[in-house]
C-alpha cells in the first residue's frame, strides 16, 4: 500500500532534487514491514485484524497532513 502511494503522489510532494531519496525510504519502510507480515498471520485472533486497523488508521489520519507543492 506504501509503496504504491509512493509511486502515484511522491512527484508532486517532494520537489525534484529529493525525489529518489523519498523513494528509497518508503521502499525500505514497506519492505520491512512486508517482512513482518507472516508473524503477525500467525499470531492468535483478534489480533492481526487489530494490526490491520491500526495501519488503516495511521494511512488515513497521516493522509491529512499531506500538501501539494506549487511549482
Amino acid at each position: 500500500m506504501i509503496f504504491n502511494t509512493t509511486l502515484i503522489c511522491v512527484n508532486k510532494l517532494f520537489p525534484t532534487l529529493f525525489i529518489a531519496n523519498a523513494y528509497g525510504i518508503v521502499n525500505f519502510c514497506a519492505h520491512c514491514v512486508a517482512c513482518l507480515s507472516p508473524f503477525i498471520a500467525e499470531i492468535k485472533n483478534p489480533y492481526p485484524f487489530s494490526f490491520f486497523c491500526c495501519f488503516v488508521l495511521t494511512a488515513i489520519f497521516s493522509s491529512f497532513f499531506l500538501t501539494e507543492i506549487d511549482d
